[in-house]
């Protein structure tokens, strides 16, 4: 692996953990700090040797314009327990007292699958603004290492990509990612070579991000303000086909604004629909409108939202 490889995964690893760490916060209604150990190039049995058969991983898809491959978030008993159990809203002291005792209920264990899906799409999100979108990653299922046996290849090299979370008084996680380094191979060694057929003028329009807003609403303008200084491209989508059309087009669409126009489940509602529309977590989904509670803020964040 050469200089440029490293540098760019190190870069990579710190813009995600900011990614991870401030929509985590929002997933779990509270400040995560966060903080990023060495990361390195492995094999897979080395990986399976650091934790227990009672830890856990989340298999996550990595799809490619012609390939498809696989990777996952490896996660100590005990992290997960903290993680799910925070989404389950589990006090501190009740977390504890689970974690000294092991005991990773359905509960716990079903509100995991749902951090461990959100992580891979801000991972996804990340990596996506980092990468151009050559690649997506798309969580699975999430797993007890001692029922499953990893669907990766034994003989690839991977990168170990650990992220340290921090919350409340005590409470902590680091989860690692085990990503295919060819991935990282296939995006610097091909990063430096222009698309054929660009002039100059396409080039500088594909580059402009646009703000899309969804739906039309009297109050677009506040949107076109907040984001000039920035110099996005505003376009007003009426409808979710019309951002197919953006796409086609070459047009990097940076943030969808679902205007619920006072309509809080109404825009949640949209919201969900796009998310699945729109996987790439390159595209952000916020979430306007008014009346909001915590429930309401948590059932946006899992229909797809990444700010409200």
């Amino acid at each position: 692996m050469n200089d440029k490889t490293k540098r760019w995964i190190s870069d990579l690893q710190i813009h995600a953990v900011k990614e991870m760490a401030k929509n985590l916060g929002m997933l779990l209604g509270t400040e995560v700090r966060s903080s990023t150990p060495d990361w390195s190039t492995v094999a897979l049995k080395e990986v399976l040797a650091r934790f227990s058969p009672e830890g856990i991983l989340s298999e996550f898809d990595i799809e490619g314009a012609t390939s498809k491959k696989s990777g996952g978030i490896f996660l100590e008993r005990k992290d997960g327990i903290m993680l799910g159990g925070s989404l389950a809203m589990l006090g501190e002291d009740a977390l504890q007292e689970k974690i000294a005792s092991q005991d990773l209920d359905e509960t716990i264990f079903d509100a995991l699958r749902e951090v461990a899906n959100q992580l891979v799409g801000y991972f996804d999100r990340a990596a996506g603004e980092k990468m151009a979108d050559i690649f997506h990653f798309r969580h699975r299922e999430t797993f007890l290492l001692k029922d499953h046996q990893p669907d990766f290849p034994e003989d690839r090299e991977y990168v170990f990509l650990p992220f340290r979370f921090e919350w409340g008084k005590s409470l902590q996680a680091e989860p690692g990612f085990l990503v295919p380094a060819e991935i990282f191979y296939t995006y610097t060694e091909s990063s430096t070579e222009k698309p054929e057929g660009k002039s100059s003028k396409d080039e500088q329009a594909m580059q402009t991000p646009a703000v899309a807003v969804i739906p039309v609403s009297s109050r677009v303008a506040n949107w076109e303000s907040l984001f000039e200084k920035q110099k996005a491209a505003v376009v007003k989508v009426a409808k979710a086909s019309q951002l197919l059309e953006l796409f086609q087009k070459g047009q990097p669409v940076r943030v969808l604004i679902i205007d619920g126009d006072g309509n809080v489940d109404a825009g949640i509602e949209i919201c969900g629909k796009l998310r699945q529309a729109v996987r790439s977590r390159s595209v952000a989904l916020w979430l306007a409108g008014e009346k909001w509670t915590e429930a309401k803020v948590r059932e946006a964040v899992k229909a797809g939202a990444d700010y409200v």
